[in-house]
């Protein structure tokens, strides 16, 4: 896994997913707070539309979290967009590199 922390540029957003996706393997897209996750997914569906975007948090009841994260196991999502729950130890066998965002 690699990990990228630099300001947003769309472009080098957009050129890492799509090679990510390309290659057969997923990406964690991390934010720090749970109140820019939509403004990240907006970012997100306008740059790198053809890709699959799922969400995760700590406020998601277990059942939604394991529903969601099931989903992307299965290749269901290009990117799981989430908060730093992605660092509790989640192990997704396909992912290979993760984006995280901050102002």
């Amino acid at each position: 896994m690699r990990t990228y922390i630099s300001p947003v540029d769309p472009v080098v957003v957009r050129d890492a997913l799509r090679r990510e996706r390309y290659r057969g393997g997923q990406t964690f897209y991390v934010v720090p707070r749970i109140s820019d996750l939509a403004d990240v997914s907006e970012f997100l569906s306008e740059v790198v539309p053809e890709l699959r975007v799922a969400r995760a948090t700590g406020q998601m009841t277990p059942t939604e979290l394991e529903d969601v994260m099931t989903a992307f196991y299965e290749g269901n999502f290009d990117i799981l967009l989430s908060t730093p729950i992605v660092e509790s130890g989640l192990d997704v066998c396909l992912l290979y590199t993760s984006d995280a965002a901050d102002d």
